[in-house]
């Protein structure tokens, strides 16, 4: 189903972390169309999801979400064994491959745009944390927030999967 241009606006306007949900946690960076960047355990070049902890206390996985849909951002539940560190990062590869280990996910992202969702258990319901949704993607470019873990979007030629963005 199309979205609407309104809901578009509304759902650009609404991305970005949550103040006091999740953590400390956000979206650090992502590639959509990996192809010689980053490899899994396998050596294969998967898409890739970064998660970022601004907290000074690690933080477990356990009752959080991942998604490339924001009417869904419940659709995959991480692994509770994963944790991201006190100012560290997480990869969670996008390859729909949940077979190679607790950071694959099940799906894989577009690179035609679409959105990435990070939500936890709220009290009542699933609250986002951090969601951005995207257009049209170059290959081994990443999308990375400048500055790191707290500014926009923007394109990068430079991707630093794991570690602070330039």
């Amino acid at each position: 189903m199309p979205r609407s241009p309104l809901l578009s606006i509304v759902i650009v306007g609404l991305a970005g972390p949550l103040a006091g949900c999740g953590g400390g946690l956000v979206i650090n960076e992502f590639m959509a169309s990996n192809a010689s960047t980053a490899t899994d355990e396998s050596g294969a070049y998967p898409d890739w999801i970064e998660l970022h902890n601004l907290g000074s206390s690690a933080v477990s996985l356990d009752g959080f979400y991942i998604s490339d849909d924001l009417a869904e951002p419940d659709r995959e539940p991480l692994d509770g064994s994963l944790s991201v560190p006190a100012g560290g990062y997480l990869i969670l590869f996008a390859d729909g491959d949940v077979d190679q280990g607790a950071n694959h996910l099940s799906f894989r992202l577009a690179k035609a745009g679409e959105d990435v969702v990070l939500s936890t258990d709220g009290e009542s319901a699933v609250e986002v944390v951090d969601s951005t949704t995207y257009g049209e993607q170059q290959t081994d470019v990443s999308m990375a927030r400048s500055p790191d873990g707290t500014g926009d979007f923007a394109a990068s030629d430079s991707p630093t999967p794991g570690a602070a963005n330039e």
